[in-house]
């Protein structure tokens, strides 16, 4: 099962880009179903990328990121690469896509 999740938010511009793609492909599925592929637009909730990555054999997380390459690049890193366990917080808006492939793992 391959997994895609689009992160962002839509009141943010170029951020919103991960949660446009997701929205896209959605759509492409629904009049085109295939039915290894599942697509989530999880928004900024990174408890929700948690959730919905449960059980997949591949994972696309999409989203925007400031590096000060050209716009547009795409880079294809390593999920491992990109775990990080949360700071203590209060605050589940604290808790990331990054946070969440962490507490997945686990």
């Amino acid at each position: 099962m391959l997994t895609i999740i689009g992160c962002g938010n839509l009141n943010r511009s170029d951020d919103a880009v991960g949660v446009i793609i997701a929205q896209r492909l959605q759509k492409y599925l629904a009049e085109n179903p295939h039915p290894h592929v599942r697509v989530y637009d999880c928004g900024t909730a990174g408890m929700e990328v948690m959730f919905q990555a449960r059980g997949s054999q591949q994972l696309v997380i999409i989203d925007a990121s400031s590096t000060g390459s050209e716009a547009g690049a795409v880079f294809k890193v390593p999920g491992k690469e990109l775990e990080a366990m949360p700071e203590p917080s209060y605050n589940l808006h604290d808790f990331r896509w990054d946070n969440a492939l962490a507490a997945g793992r686990k």
